[in-house]
């Protein structure tokens, strides 16, 4: 393997590490302002921007690492979000209907969101085994 291919692989895993620290970082300050400065709408509306705008961060640098492969890996990745929104879709179609016929209560938006991102994972891994 080449110095250069190499590199390439260390700048993109560091891009990576960068973008999901900084959403991560983004959502923390984000709780942490709506938990102790609940009074202000515009406190409030600048803390959710702050976490909307991480998100979408580490959403346009995962984008941008799946548009850096090739097109194997890139079909896998096409796979796996299919996966993931087939999981999701039908855990949120299973969870209204619950809910409508009184079997469970209210399901949080977090628990929806850590579901797809689990599908998405797991998606990910499984595609990667069947087409390797």
């Amino acid at each position: 393997m080449s110095d250069k291919e190499q590199d390439t692989g260390l700048r993109a895993l560091k891009r990576t590490t960068l973008v999901i620290t900084a959403w991560a970082a983004s959502y923390a300050v984000a709780m942490q302002i709506l938990k102790h400065h609940a009074t202000s709408a515009w406190v409030r509306g600048g803390a959710v921007a702050l976490a909307v705008c991480g998100f979408l961060l580490w959403m346009a640098g995962t984008a941008k690492a799946i548009r850096r492969e090739n097109e194997f890996t890139r079909q896998i990745h096409l796979v796996a979000l299919a996966c993931a929104m087939a999981v999701s879709v039908i855990f949120i179609f299973v969870c209204d209907l619950l809910q409508r016929a009184g079997f469970i209560d209210y399901v949080s938006l977090m628990t929806i969101f850590l579901v797809m991102t689990g599908a998405w994972l797991l998606a990910i891994m499984l595609a990667s085994l069947y087409y390797r």
